[in-house]
Formats: C-alpha cells, sequence, structure tokens
C-alpha cells in the first residue's frame, strides 16, 4: 500500500491524466499510461515492460500505438540499451519531429535517437537526425548542446569544417559550453 501511494501519483502525472481519464483507457493504452508513469518515475525497466505490453495490443490506435513506440525508445535509452532505442525510435522517424515552434516530445524522442545512433556508431545517421531537429525548432538557439553534438558527429565522419562550424555555433550560444570546447581541443590535436 505505501508502494501504490509513492508509484500512483507518478503514473499519473506522468501519463498526464487524472482518475477518470484512466476508466477510459483500455488495454494497451493504459499499459503507455503505466510505461509513461513508471517512465517519469525513473524506472526504465518498469517503463519497458509496459510498453512492451501496449504494443502487444493489436487494437491500440495508431496514435496511441505510436506514442508507445516513442516511450519505449526513451526508456530503452534510459537503460542504456541504445540499440533498442534506435530500433524503437528510427520507427518513428518519419513523425520526429514536425515544424515547431517549441520544444516537445517528438524532439525529444529525435534528439534522444540521434545520441542513440551515435552510442552505436551510426554516425552518418545520427548527424542527419540532429541536423533535422535543429532545422525543425524555430527557437533551437535555447539548445547550444545540439549543435555541440553534431560537432562530435562530423568530427567522427572526418568533416572536420562541418564540425568545427557546428562546434562555434554552440559556443556563440553558450560560451561555456564543455562538450563544444572539448571538440575544439580534439579537433586542433588531429593531425589532419
Amino acid at each position: 500500500l505505501q508502494q501504490a501511494r509513492v508509484i500512483a501519483p507518478a503514473l499519473l502525472a506522468g501519463a498526464g491524466l487524472r482518475v477518470d481519464g484512466l476508466r477510459k483507457k483500455r488495454g494497451g493504452e493504459l499499459s503507455a499510461a503505466a510505461g509513461w508513469g513508471w517512465y517519469y518515475a525513473g524506472s526504465s525497466s518498469e517503463a519497458l515492460a509496459c510498453f512492451d505490453a501496449a504494443l502487444a495490443d493489436k487494437e491500440m490506435s495508431a496514435a496511441a500505438r505510436s506514442e508507445a513506440q516513442v516511450g519505449l525508445g526513451l526508456a530503452a535509452y534510459a537503460a542504456g540499451d541504445y540499440g533498442r532505442a534506435a530500433q524503437a525510435l528510427s520507427k518513428e522517424a518519419g513523425r520526429l519531429p514536425s515544424k515547431s515552434a517549441a520544444w516537445d516530445l517528438r524532439c525529444d524522442a529525435a534528439t534522444t535517437l540521434a545520441r542513440a545512433q551515435y552510442a552505436t556508431k551510426s554516425f552518418e545517421a545520427s548527424a542527419a537526425t540532429y541536423a533535422r531537429v535543429l532545422a525543425s525548432v524555430k527557437e533551437i538557439d535555447a539548445y547550444p548542446a545540439l549543435h555541440a553534438e553534431l560537432g562530435w558527429c562530423h568530427l567522427e565522419l572526418k568533416t572536420y569544417g562541418e564540425a568545427e562550424k557546428e562546434f562555434l555555433a554552440a559556443l556563440r550560444l553558450s560560451s561555456e559550453n564543455e562538450t563544444a570546447i572539448a571538440g575544439l581541443k580534439r579537433l586542433a590535436s588531429l593531425d589532419k
């Protein structure tokens, strides 16, 4: 009972639901809601189990399935399973992100996809995904880390001019961005 008092609010808050909203949910959608709750509560293994259960429901709507797929990818990344994260989020890549005025779940999912692709050494795919996120959000200047991370992709791809351009873009937005500073130092140490 004590755990239920702690977990239930996290499940509800994580899924953005009230109790009356839960009554309207069916099978897979309820599992997905629980998955989001576990994800936001910091339990990626529980979230993965819930998202897997949700995706097994063949009657779930396409929109709910898409959200569960994104949740699965984010939870897999949080669990350190970068290959599974990239696989799950790649299934939603056509919808990640849409042209948006602000950061949203789709941008978060696309950025996580780019990081998972980088972690699995798919540097070209990672660079393309980062570029797509940067092009999709109008107010992207608030996110210098994306430029720095894209710079590291270019460093791995040996496109040094592009790497330098992205590191400098990150530093223009945040002069103390450690990822960009480390990238420029690494770039300077290379025998090009």
